[in-house]
């Protein structure tokens, strides 16, 4: 996060994503809310709370700031990234231990927010001036994932992930 933009970026998503973790709850646990907001503390549905503020932040990038090429492809990449070092991160810790504690949690939620700012940045760095299967690539991924964000909350394997620790 060596920019303004990345600064105000993982302010954003940080604040928006600790409001997320409490709306179900206080919105009044509506099915819709599930769609968005964490229904119960499962790894799983934290991913939410990095996902839909994130995509909230694209938005406001598309329309405020200057984009640049492969926009998409690269907040994509970096996006699949920060959501996989929630599991990996938690899961590590927590095993290692043999508990797990709600500071940790709390960081773990941060330096995933931080890790997607920095690695958009890095990625920008190293842009490709065109990158049309990424996009491609990039889009199926996204939807994949938002199919699976509003499918396992309201049918949730039987994995670990989905199971509340």
């Amino acid at each position: 996060m060596k920019s303004k933009k990345g600064l105000w970026g993982f302010l954003f998503v940080g604040i928006l994503g600790v409001l997320f973790h409490f709306a179900y709850d206080f919105l009044g646990q509506k099915w819709f809310w599930g769609l968005v907001f964490p229904v119960n503390e499962s790894i799983w549905e934290h991913l939410k709370l990095i996902f839909f503020p994130t995509l909230l932040w694209w938005l406001i990038e598309w329309i405020f700031y200057e984009t640049k090429p492969c926009f998409f492809p690269l907040r994509m990449k970096a996006l699949l990234c920060s959501l996989g070092s929630i599991p990996l991160l938690f899961y590590t810790y927590s095993g290692i231990i043999g508990q797990r504690f709600a500071a940790v949690d709390i960081s773990i939620f941060f330096v995933a927010d931080a890790l997607y700012f920095w690695l958009v940045h890095r990625f920008s760095r190293n842009r490709k001036t065109t990158c049309e299967g990424e996009t491609l690539i990039g889009l199926l991924i996204f939807l994949v994932l938002l199919f699976a964000f509003v499918a396992f909350t309201f049918f949730p394997p039987d994995l670990g992930i989905f199971w509340e620790p």
